[in-house]
């Protein structure tokens, strides 16, 4: 009939809308500036709404400084990882890995690459592959690593350095 059965107050900008396999779930990204202490900070929140309802999962967003760069799901759906561009003028990229249940990052909330994200990850339902480079100042080689982390903690289980920058990962 048309009727609006629930509705949910977001913050920012809607950027994307994404729905899981099932269409039980979807997935609202929104972009968010605020004026932080005289400088304008922009962020990514994700919201995740249960389609039956209409209802946010949680109250609160899971919130990352920066813009959107990534959002990727475990095959089973129950751990998104959402990659931001971090605080601008610090070329910090950020990764949270979020608890899909609960709309919760796991561990401290995010962790700190030290370097550009530069493949999609590989992501099975228990760990997730990355890889990231760092490119330094002009005349010096760039850096490649391989990390994996463990996607029911959000731990890095291991990271190896590679020489180089790879742009690919199968």
């Amino acid at each position: 009939d048309g009727s609006v059965t629930a509705s949910t107050p977001l913050t920012g900008t809607v950027h994307s809308l994404e729905y899981n396999a099932k269409k039980t779930r979807a997935y609202l990204i929104t972009q968010v500036i605020d004026n932080r202490e005289g400088r304008v900070v922009r962020s990514t929140a994700l919201s995740i709404i249960d389609t039956a309802t209409g209802r946010t999962i949680s109250t609160n967003p899971v919130t990352l400084d920066g813009d959107l760069v990534s959002l990727t799901f475990t095959p089973d759906g129950k751990r998104a990882l959402l990659q931001t561009t971090g605080q601008p003028g610090r070329n910090i990229p950020l990764l949270s890995i979020i608890n899909t249940a609960t709309n919760t990052a796991l561990g401290q909330g995010f962790m700190a690459l030290t370097s550009t994200l530069q493949a999609d990850p590989i992501i099975t339902n228990t760990y997730a592959t990355i890889l990231t480079t760092f490119t330094p100042p002009t005349g010096q080689k760039p850096t490649t690593t391989l990390s994996t982390i463990r996607l029911s903690d959000g731990s890095v289980t291991a990271s190896t350095p590679l020489t180089g920058t790879v742009h690919s990962l199968e």
